[in-house]
């Protein structure tokens, strides 16, 4: 396949003159607008619920948020997933995939976007890009799909491709970013993305600290990547209703009075009185239904 015009995150009814959030530079632009504002609104927040309250960690989960926005799609821009996207030929390979190899497959882009950050860090980033669909377990899924038997060819020389590294090279300060060329590849039975595999196999066994930052940074993704699919389409500012649903919470006064509520004058059972009064930063509780379990958590 010819490079297309434009390279496309999504559908677009036309695909050579897409509207800007369809394109993949808009796309990623829209995700990084998602995690900047639910960082900024949440991220305290959210960081002391997992138990992480270390001013490294805060500045960490940002930086590596912003590098999972703005790779966990670039794998899009290949051949396969632009004719897919189109309506034409299946994708013999995932993009989730391709997205994770590339900066595996490539150490000038690895070395250019992970600077300043850790092995830690750099491994949490790739291992949130490779699973934000959750379609990803281990090496043995890494199979050229039938349906589509020509060559794949990744468009890193496409002008929409260094977009996206003009998009990490102002959100994140970074230097000019390198040039890749363009790759083809094949089907090549069990050694296909041999990068990808060989990260898998030496990968290390997290601790409690990276696997619960791993699991914050990719259940964040996930969601910024939902809320930068659905709302532009929608012609809804990202940043706005964002901002405007996180800081939509509960007082504990109100979470008191509903409780209250729900009580109807009876005095808590014994179990909801345990919870209430639980310092731990996961409380579990086993009761039968219609027993007040949610009385519980709104009193703890």
């Amino acid at each position: 396949m010819t490079a297309p015009a434009r390279l496309l995150a999504k559908s677009s009814r036309n695909p050579d003159a897409p509207r800007q959030a369809e394109t993949l530079p808009g796309h990623l632009g829209s995700v990084v607008a998602a995690v900047r504002t639910t960082f900024r609104v949440a991220g305290t927040v959210l960081l002391d619920a997992m138990g992480l309250t270390n001013s490294a960690d805060a500045a960490g989960l940002e930086a590596a948020l912003l590098r999972a926005a703005i790779l966990h799609d670039i794998g899009k821009a290949n051949s396969h997933f632009q004719e897919a996207v189109r309506g034409n030929t299946p994708q013999a390979l995932r993009h989730d995939w391709l997205s994770a190899w590339l900066v595996l497959a490539r150490p000038e882009l690895r070395e250019w976007l992970f600077n300043a950050s850790s092995d830690r860090w750099r491994d949490t980033v790739i291992a949130a890009v490779a699973g934000h669909h959750l379609k990803f377990e281990d090496g043995s899924v890494l199979e050229w799909r039938s349906g589509n038997g020509a060559p794949l060819t990744v468009y890193s020389q496409h002008p929409d491709f260094k977009a996206c590294l003009q998009l990490a090279c102002r959100e994140l300060a970074l230097d000019t970013p390198p040039e890749l060329e363009p790759t083809t590849m094949e089907n090549s039975g069990s050694r296909l993305l041999p990068e990808l595999r060989d990260w898998l196999a030496d990968l290390p066994d997290a601790d409690e600290l990276q696997s619960r930052l791993a699991a914050l940074v990719k259940a964040l993704l996930i969601s910024a990547d939902a809320t930068g699919s659905a709302l532009p389409r929608q012609g809804v500012d990202v940043a706005d209703w964002l901002e405007s649903v996180l800081t939509r919470v509960c007082s504990a006064q109100d979470l008191q009075t509903i409780s209250k509520v729900r009580l109807k004058g009876s005095a808590p059972r014994r179990f909801q009185e345990a919870v209430a009064g639980s310092t731990g930063r996961v409380t579990f509780a086993r009761a039968g239904c219609g027993t007040g379990k949610t009385v519980a958590a709104y009193m703890w």
